[in-house]
Parts: structure tokens; C-alpha cells; sequence
């Protein structure tokens, strides 16, 4: 397995992450029914968690390269996989907050009297 396929997987899966914890469209009806069901179901608990979700998206993309490419340490390649998902989702999350808006996104005005 190469590194850009590692890469590229990563992000497919964060933003695959986002497109079902976050997204409107095509998962309006399944995340209303998921909003109605009891609070802390572990089926609920595992598809609205970015934590949760990615992880086994991960696993399921681990799948699916192992079926491709010969992944040596798969159980390394999953973890890995799953953090830089993780990475990728958080990403997209502040790219969709700052990205849309005028807000300028948080920084640290180094210039200011509290930091000297």
C-alpha cells in the first residue's frame, strides 16, 4: 500500500464521517429518526460519534484496501487510518465553519498586553 493511498483513504473516510454525522443531504430522514430514538442508545451513541463512526469506517476501509493491496500491519495501518480520519474530519469541520462565513477563524494576537 502507498502513501498516497493512505492518504487518500483518510480523507475519503473523514469526509465520509462528516457526510453522515453532520450533513443534510442524503441523511436527513435517518439522523431525525436517529434524534428521536432513546438518548444513549448504542446504536445512536456509534453513528452520531465522529470518534465512533470513523473508527469503524476505518475498519471497513481497512477491508477493503487489505482486499486490494497487501497491507502489512494491518492492525498498525487501521489505527493510523482511523486518527488521520479523525484528523480529516476536524478539518472539515473547521473548514466548514470559518470557510462559509466572514468569521475570521480563532488565532493568537501575539501583539496583545495579556501574552506579554
Amino acid at each position: 500500500m502507498s502513501a498516497a493511498a493512505f492518504i487518500v483513504a483518510a480523507l475519503a473516510v473523514g469526509r465520509a464521517t462528516r457526510l453522515v454525522i453532520n450533513d443534510r443531504f442524503p441523511f436527513a430522514r435517518p439522523q431525525a429518526w436517529l434524534h428521536e430514538t432513546d438518548e444513549g442508545a448504542w446504536f445512536q451513541v456509534m453513528v452520531t460519534c465522529p470518534w465512533c463512526l470513523s473508527g469503524w469506517l476505518s475498519l471497513l476501509t481497512l477491508g477493503v484496501l487489505e482486499w486490494r493491496y497487501s497491507v502489512p500491519l494491518p492492525a498498525v495501518v487501521w489505527f493510523g487510518l482511523w486518527w488521520s480520519a479523525v484528523a480529516a474530519y476536524w478539518l472539515l469541520e473547521l473548514l466548514a465553519k470559518y470557510g462559509a462565513s466572514d468569521e475570521p477563524p480563532p488565532y493568537i494576537d501575539l501583539d496583545d498586553d495579556e501574552f506579554s
